[in-house]
């Protein structure tokens, strides 16, 4: 019981530093970890997925940095993310597996790799079946949906966005539009 108190009190106190640390003006300096609890270790401009001029982007939010790492090596992904499950098949690294803040909650995403090791495509795991409400949040994020196959989907800077059902579970897809030609 008292090493479960010890824990916490550092604990409380490690997040009251880290609050700190990001009120102050190195803030512009590194970014902070993410949702998802992972210390992004990138400085601005030191790989391709923080770099604009290179189709990079810095963002807090993963499905805007899932959106810049279609077609990116495995590497930029492990240092967007962290190493995540290594989904592997023959001794070869065919995806990641993640626990994401997507939509505003916490869900187990898989990022596929292609056949050279670059990010293919993400599913999302919504945590409930009510696809109404998924359609909803997509809606009120990326605007009204074009229909395929007579389901919505949302296009945003070269990635398809699609709530499929899976084996009694609900999936956000995210693919990028090349991709899915």
């Amino acid at each position: 019981m008292k090493k479960k108190a010890i824990l916490c009190l550092t604990l409380s106190a490690a997040l009251l530093l880290l609050f700190a640390a990001g009120c102050s003006p190195e803030e512009d300096k590194k970014p902070p970890a993410d949702d998802n609890g992972m210390q992004d270790d990138n400085t601005p401009g030191d790989d391709t997925t923080n770099d604009k001029e290179n189709g990079g982007e810095t963002s807090d939010d993963p499905m805007t940095t899932l959106r810049g790492l279609v077609g990116k090596a495995d590497e930029d992904l492990v240092k967007a993310f962290g190493e995540g499950e290594a989904v592997m098949e023959n001794a070869v690294t065919t995806g990641r597996r993640y626990t994401m803040n997507i939509l505003g909650e916490e869900m187990p995403v898989h990022v596929m790799l292609d056949e050279k090791g670059n990010v293919l495509s993400a599913d999302a795991e919504l945590p409930d079946a009510d696809e109404e409400r998924w359609n909803r949040e997509m809606t009120d994020m990326f605007g009204e949906p074009g229909m395929d196959n007579d389901r919505p989907q949302w296009v945003k800077d070269g990635m398809i966005y699609a709530i499929e059902k899976e084996n009694d579970r609900l999936l956000l897809r995210m693919k990028g539009e090349k991709i899915a030609e």
